[in-house]
């Protein structure tokens, strides 16, 4: 079966796109993701220290 070509763009122009597209997702997926891992590691910061803080009160855990 013959590939059909695309009608009005070259095969090429088109596989560029698709590239192009490609890597401007992944570039903002992992400038979001590394936003969100930030906020999540510094959310389990604050509530391990705040773990300790009530843990230190007990009379025994000292």
């Amino acid at each position: 079966m013959k590939q059909e070509c695309c009608k009005y763009f070259s095969q090429r122009y088109v596989s560029y796109n698709y590239l192009s597209i490609n890597v401007l997702q992944n570039l903002l997926f992992c400038i979001v993701k590394a936003a969100v891992l930030h906020g999540k590691s510094v959310g389990f910061a604050l509530q391990k220290s705040r773990f300790r803080n009530a843990k230190s009160k007990l009379p025994f855990f000292r």
